[in-house]
């Protein structure tokens, strides 16, 4: 049965020239996506992309013709590697595809030093200088605030452990696994050693996961970005910040 996403391209009485002409603009326009490159930028299996995404993937095949029209007339095309392909899949189906598919799993909210006003960073930074113990201004933060909560909130209610789904708006930069995250990143300089020391990490810095069918991944945005530290999503975001602000206006 042929699929419905096979886009078909009418060669019928078309010279070679002009079924090459009619592929490369396909190519060159989005058709130049493959498995390949699926699967990488999944961090998953060929045969997982083969058998779970690209059959719903608009894409086009190249048959010999095609193929032999392509390798003779798109020789100064910088798609040329992709003439040997038997399939090209649509790049903005690909992306459309992934934000319908997927879903981000959060549990924790992430806290920044610049969600503070400006008085209050300066408050902290003084406090940080006049500490007995060598401190930092993010570890100040984190202290207060982690006070305040403790206050709010019970026991209990923090190991509540609420996971929400958001819905995925913008297309993720990368996405890695586990397996990636033990097998280390350098270019940023991640590496555990440990599955647990992964789950600590997330845990501490809130990173949410993404939940693309049966895969669990995680963005590369996400992983770039610092945060000082992370609390369960009980807590209200806004008033805790509020609390530590009033604490800090407080504090002489």
């Amino acid at each position: 049965m042929e699929s419905k996403f096979l886009v078909k391209i009418n060669g019928n009485g078309e010279s070679l020239e002009g079924i090459a002409s009619l592929y490369l603009r396909l190519i060159e326009e989005e058709f130049n996506m493959t498995i390949d490159e699926m699967a990488n930028y999944l961090s998953c299996s060929y045969d997982y992309v083969q058998k779970n995404i690209a059959p719903y993937i608009h894409h086009v095949y190249i048959n010999s013709v095609a193929n032999k029209a392509l390798v003779t007339y798109g020789e100064d095309s910088e798609h040329r590697e992709l003439f040997t392909k038997r399939k090209l899949f649509s790049r903005t189906e690909f992306q459309r595809f992934l934000l319908e598919e997927s879903v981000l799993l959060g549990d924790c909210e992430r806290y920044y030093l610049n969600e503070l006003s400006s008085t209050a960073r300066e408050k902290l930074s003084r406090m940080a200088e006049n500490q007995e113990q060598e401190t930092t201004i993010t570890k100040l933060f984190e202290t207060i605030a982690l006070q305040h909560t403790n206050i709010l909130y019970s026991k209990t209610q923090l190991m509540n452990k609420v996971v929400k789904e958001f819905p995925l708006s913008n297309f993720p930069v990368k996405l890695y696994s586990l397996k990636d995250l033990l097998g280390g990143i350098e270019d940023l300089n991640i590496k555990f050693r440990y599955k647990v020391m992964v789950y600590r990490y997330m845990k501490q810095q809130g990173i949410p996961r993404i939940k693309i069918q049966s895969l669990i991944r995680y963005r590369r945005e996400d992983l770039e970005d610092t945060a000082v530290f992370s609390l369960p999503l009980v807590v209200d975001k806004e008033r805790i910040i509020s609390n530590v602000e009033k604490f800090l206006e407080d504090t002489i």
